[in-house]
């Protein structure tokens, strides 16, 4: 099983518990690894239509890629806790650091 197909079946679980600090940090998790797969706009290259469903395939994204996604995630949310803290802002320190141990969670 993939990492992001275990962050699918956790985030129905976390969204069943009404876990929101969980489901907010999955959520941002699968973001994350879906923008990873946008291929860049090219003018003239895809057809233009008006309406819906006319996306852009995406490429498929690696285990190493959503790995690296990972890592990046985690250490962004322990550098803004760090700086949350530096502020005073405690609690939201608190929450960051927490979501970061859940994408800890993930990382291999």
């Amino acid at each position: 099983m993939s990492t992001n197909d275990l962050l699918k079946i956790d985030l129905t679980a976390a969204m069943k518990a009404r876990d929101t600090l969980r489901v907010k940090t999955l959520r941002a998790l699968l973001s994350t690894i879906d923008n990873a797969g946008a291929v860049p706009f090219e003018l003239g290259r895809y057809e233009q239509k008006l309406g819906l469903g006319h996306d852009v395939p995406r490429r498929e994204v690696t285990e190493q890629e959503v790995a690296d996604r990972l890592h990046a995630e985690h250490s962004d949310l322990l550098q803004a806790a760090e700086e949350m803290r530096r502020h005073g802002q405690t609690e939201r320190a608190s929450e960051l650091e927490l979501r970061a141990a859940i994408v800890a969670g993930y990382l291999q």
